[in-house]
C-alpha cells in the first residue's frame, strides 16, 4: 500500500469552471459521434465528456493520462477513507 499523502501537504485547489457532486456522480462508458469510447461523468447538473482526441500519439497520450486519472483516484478514495475513520474514531 501507498504512503498516505497528508491533506495538509495538497496545493489548493484552482478555481473550477465545473463542479462535479461526487455523491450523486454517475460515471459511465459511452460511443461519441466519430464511434470512438468515451468515459462519460455526470451528476444530474453537469455532464463532463473525456475523450481521446485522434489515435497514435494521442491515443498513447490519452491512455498515460488515464492511468494518471485511475491512480489519482485511487489516491483520493483512500484519503476519503482515512476521513471517515478519523470521523467514527471522534
Amino acid at each position: 500500500m501507498a504512503t498516505p499523502i497528508a491533506i495538509s501537504a495538497l496545493p489548493a485547489a484552482p478555481q473550477a469552471d465545473y463542479d462535479l457532486d461526487l455523491r450523486s456522480l454517475e460515471p459511465y462508458l459511452a460511443i461519441d459521434e466519430d464511434g470512438d469510447p468515451v468515459l462519460v461523468l455526470r451528476d444530474g447538473d453537469t455532464v463532463v465528456v473525456l475523450e481521446f482526441g485522434l489515435g497514435g500519439h494521442a491515443l498513447l497520450a490519452a491512455i498515460d493520462a488515464t492511468a494518471k486519472l485511475s491512480a489519482t483516484v485511487g489516491q483520493y478514495t483512500e484519503m476519503l477513507h482515512e476521513m471517515r475513520n478519523r470521523e467514527s474514531r471522534a
